[in-house]
């Protein structure tokens, strides 16, 4: 059975624990993953191709992920929020994980 409960995963500059973390997820069975990166254009292009690369060799991963990428470096606070209220608008509930989690 899929969980209904979504993941939210916040990320910066570490485009290896995205990574990471989306492995580990991939275990789970998950209805819905946002993963929302706040940083500058230099790492948005890299962790962007490091997400689509890894879905490429995991063709069978049924979640549905939702991607977004924010130029402009809007720092833990405001990220946060702008996140979660985005979230919050299509779902009662959700985990949060930063992407530093281990």
């Amino acid at each position: 059975m899929r969980s209904n409960i979504p993941i939210v995963l916040l990320g910066f500059k570490r485009p290896q624990a995205i990574f990471n973390q989306l492995q580990s997820l991939n275990e789970l069975k998950l209805k819905n993953v946002y993963v929302i990166i706040d940083g500058t254009d230099q790492i948005t292009q890299e962790i962007f191709s490091l997400i689509f690369n890894w879905f490429k060799l995991n063709p069978d991963f049924e979640t549905q992920i939702h991607i977004t990428f924010r130029k402009k470096n809007l720092g833990l606070n405001q990220n946060v929020i702008k996140s979660l209220n985005k979230v919050f608008k299509k779902h009662q509930n959700a985990i949060i994980l930063e992407d530093d989690v281990v």
